[in-house]
């Protein structure tokens, strides 16, 4: 019998890179707002906690691809 199971490591990689990006712009969209706006005062708190939230996430990513390019090399 024929295997027909794919590996669907990329699309699940790509969705999270894909999230993770717009957490990221979404974070630094309401950090840049409240930073200029004293009425708004609370968006730069919370934009400072979403890109403090995702840190871990992107740095992972960013981990995971350049040890792919690595192993590309070699």
């Amino acid at each position: 019998m024929a295997s027909y199971n794919k590996p669907n490591g990329s699309i699940k990689n790509t969705g999270a890179i894909i999230v993770t990006i717009v957490f990221v712009i979404l974070g630094l969209i309401f950090l840049l707002i409240g930073y200029n706006v004293r009425v708004l005062s609370w968006m730069k708190t919370f934009g400072i906690v979403i890109l403090v939230l995702l840190s871990p996430v992107v740095a992972f990513i960013i981990y995971k691809i350049i040890i792919k390019k690595v192993k590309d090399m070699w």
